[in-house]
Protein backbone atom coordinates (compact mmCIF):
# COMPACT_ATOMS: atom_id res chain seq x y z
CA UNK A 1 0.00 0.00 0.00
CA UNK A 2 1.06 3.46 -0.77
CA UNK A 3 -0.17 6.62 1.57
CA UNK A 4 -0.16 10.03 -0.07
CA UNK A 5 -0.45 13.17 1.83
CA UNK A 6 -1.96 16.16 0.96
CA UNK A 7 -2.75 19.57 2.81
CA UNK A 8 -5.49 21.78 2.71
CA UNK A 9 -6.25 24.90 4.36
CA UNK A 10 -8.98 24.52 6.47
CA UNK A 11 -11.01 26.99 9.21
CA UNK A 12 -12.37 24.39 11.12
CA UNK A 13 -10.57 20.97 11.43
CA UNK A 14 -6.99 21.60 13.54
CA UNK A 15 -3.55 21.64 12.12
CA UNK A 16 -2.40 18.44 11.21
CA UNK A 17 -5.83 16.24 11.70
CA UNK A 18 -7.29 14.62 9.13
CA UNK A 19 -9.82 16.25 6.97
CA UNK A 20 -10.67 13.35 4.27
CA UNK A 21 -9.24 10.12 2.44
CA UNK A 22 -9.82 8.15 -0.50
CA UNK A 23 -10.72 5.59 -0.51
CA UNK A 24 -13.44 6.35 2.29
CA UNK A 25 -13.50 4.30 5.76
CA UNK A 26 -13.93 1.33 5.73
CA UNK A 27 -13.18 0.38 2.27
CA UNK A 28 -11.53 -2.77 1.80
CA UNK A 29 -7.97 -1.84 0.55
CA UNK A 30 -5.41 -4.51 -1.35
CA UNK A 31 -1.67 -4.63 -2.13
CA UNK A 32 -0.32 -1.62 -4.06
CA UNK A 33 -3.31 0.34 -3.54
CA UNK A 34 -2.91 4.20 -2.61
CA UNK A 35 -4.24 5.84 0.35
CA UNK A 36 -4.64 9.77 -0.19
CA UNK A 37 -5.15 11.55 2.95
CA UNK A 38 -5.77 15.00 3.39
CA UNK A 39 -4.79 16.84 6.17
CA UNK A 40 -5.65 20.64 7.43
CA UNK A 41 -3.26 23.37 7.66
CA UNK A 42 -4.24 26.53 8.86
CA UNK A 43 -1.86 28.22 6.32
CA UNK A 44 0.11 29.50 10.14
CA UNK A 45 3.12 28.07 8.74
CA UNK A 46 6.31 29.32 11.42
CA UNK A 47 9.80 30.57 10.37
CA UNK A 48 12.93 30.51 12.44
CA UNK A 49 14.97 33.53 12.81
CA UNK A 50 18.42 33.66 14.75
CA UNK A 51 18.74 35.76 17.48
CA UNK A 52 22.32 36.83 18.80
CA UNK A 53 22.31 37.74 22.32
CA UNK A 54 25.37 39.90 23.55
CA UNK A 55 25.43 39.38 27.52
CA UNK A 56 27.38 41.93 29.51
CA UNK A 57 29.63 40.71 32.79
CA UNK A 58 29.15 41.77 36.12
CA UNK A 59 32.08 41.82 37.94
CA UNK A 60 31.80 44.05 40.57
CA UNK A 61 32.06 42.91 43.69
CA UNK A 62 34.73 40.83 42.80
CA UNK A 63 32.54 38.40 41.33
CA UNK A 64 34.12 35.57 39.48
CA UNK A 65 30.95 33.91 37.82
CA UNK A 66 27.36 35.52 37.09
CA UNK A 67 24.69 32.62 36.35
CA UNK A 68 22.62 33.83 33.45
CA UNK A 69 18.91 32.90 32.41
CA UNK A 70 17.36 33.39 29.50
CA UNK A 71 13.31 33.30 28.90
CA UNK A 72 11.89 33.53 25.36
CA UNK A 73 8.92 33.67 24.05
CA UNK A 74 8.13 31.82 20.76
CA UNK A 75 5.23 29.34 19.26
CA UNK A 76 6.78 26.72 21.69
CA UNK A 77 8.18 28.89 24.64
CA UNK A 78 6.78 31.02 26.67
CA UNK A 79 8.33 33.88 29.29
CA UNK A 80 7.71 31.54 32.06
CA UNK A 81 9.64 28.83 30.96
CA UNK A 82 13.54 28.53 31.25
CA UNK A 83 15.02 28.39 28.20
CA UNK A 84 18.53 28.49 29.30
CA UNK A 85 20.71 28.46 32.33
CA UNK A 86 24.51 29.26 32.10
CA UNK A 87 27.54 30.31 34.00
CA UNK A 88 29.48 33.34 32.72
CA UNK A 89 33.16 34.50 33.21
CA UNK A 90 33.38 36.96 31.22
CA UNK A 91 31.49 38.52 28.44
CA UNK A 92 29.04 36.07 26.43
CA UNK A 93 27.17 35.93 22.94
CA UNK A 94 24.73 33.41 22.59
CA UNK A 95 22.75 32.29 19.39
CA UNK A 96 18.62 31.90 20.28
CA UNK A 97 16.82 30.30 17.39
CA UNK A 98 12.79 31.58 17.82
CA UNK A 99 10.25 29.60 15.70
CA UNK A 100 7.27 32.27 15.49
CA UNK A 101 4.44 31.83 13.40
CA UNK A 102 2.98 33.98 11.03
CA UNK A 103 2.12 37.38 12.19
CA UNK A 104 3.08 36.63 15.83
CA UNK A 105 5.84 38.49 17.43
CA UNK A 106 8.79 36.81 19.75
CA UNK A 107 10.52 38.16 23.10
CA UNK A 108 13.51 37.32 25.32
CA UNK A 109 14.09 38.03 28.85
CA UNK A 110 17.91 37.86 30.16
CA UNK A 111 18.43 37.54 33.82
CA UNK A 112 21.86 37.90 35.17
CA UNK A 113 22.33 37.32 39.16
CA UNK A 114 18.60 37.28 39.77
CA UNK A 115 18.00 40.76 38.47
CA UNK A 116 16.46 41.40 34.50
CA UNK A 117 19.17 43.28 32.53
CA UNK A 118 17.35 43.37 29.15
CA UNK A 119 14.82 42.15 26.99
CA UNK A 120 13.22 42.18 24.12
CA UNK A 121 9.42 42.47 22.80
CA UNK A 122 9.60 42.83 18.93
CA UNK A 123 11.10 39.47 17.69
CA UNK A 124 10.14 39.13 14.33
CA UNK A 125 10.52 36.41 11.39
Amino acid sequence: MQLTTQEKKSKKVADNHVITQEPKAGTKLTHGDTLTVTVADSGSNTKVTNIQINIPFDGNGGKQENRVQVYIKDAQHNLTMEYQDITINQEATINVPFTLRRGEMGAYRVVRNGRTIMSATNITA
